[in-house]
């Protein structure tokens, strides 16, 4: 029986070095949207007043705890929904793996949405509820609910992915060269 040479093994695994890049970027930004929203939400738990003023007209503090979605529907539903959580993040990372990981704006954007998604699934898992303790305070925008460092994260990764998804194919950027 013939051994393959370790040589010829390698050869049949192709990675690039955009593409190495592409998974460092995606796991580093996910890693700092974790840790970010953990240590926001633990100095918030601790230390964040009631109703303080960041920018006037613009964001404020005000900490809440969240045990439903968006908006406080589906609340008292969080094992619900950190499976859907989790269906997600898996549905989100195939995604990345068949049609942009050669991209380091997907990954990017993949990187942002995943950690402000386990951001969020954190919080479910171990609390049952999600700790919210950023509001906005624009004019006609008060009624908008908390939010948290995670929700940003995702927020702006499902945007990049957005302008990835619509970007024409064949432009410089983000499509391709970004």
């Amino acid at each position: 029986m013939l051994q393959e040479e370790p040589a010829s093994q390698l050869s049949r695994v192709s990675v690039s070095g955009r593409e190495v890049l592409c998974y460092f970027l995606l796991a580093a930004l996910a890693v700092a949207a974790v840790a970010a929203d953990l240590f926001t939400k633990r100095w918030a738990l601790v230390h964040a007043p009631q109703d303080q003023v960041l920018f006037r007209n613009l964001l404020s503090m005000s900490l809440t705890t969240n045990s439903g979605a968006s908006f406080g529907i589906l609340v008292g539903k969080a094992h619900w929904l950190a499976a859907a959580g989790v269906l997600i993040l898996v549905a989100v990372l195939v995604f990345w793996w068949s049609e942009g990981r050669k991209s380091l704006w997907l990954s990017a954007a993949i990187g942002l949405l995943c950690g402000g998604a386990v951001g969020n699934l954190r919080d479910r898992i171990h609390l049952g509820w999600v700790v919210d303790f950023l509001r906005f305070d624009l004019p006609g925008l008060r009624w908008w609910p908390a939010f948290n460092v995670a929700d940003v994260a995702a927020v702006a990764g499902v945007l990049m992915t957005v302008i990835w998804l619509t970007w024409p194919r064949g432009s410089r950027t983000p499509r391709e060269a970004a």
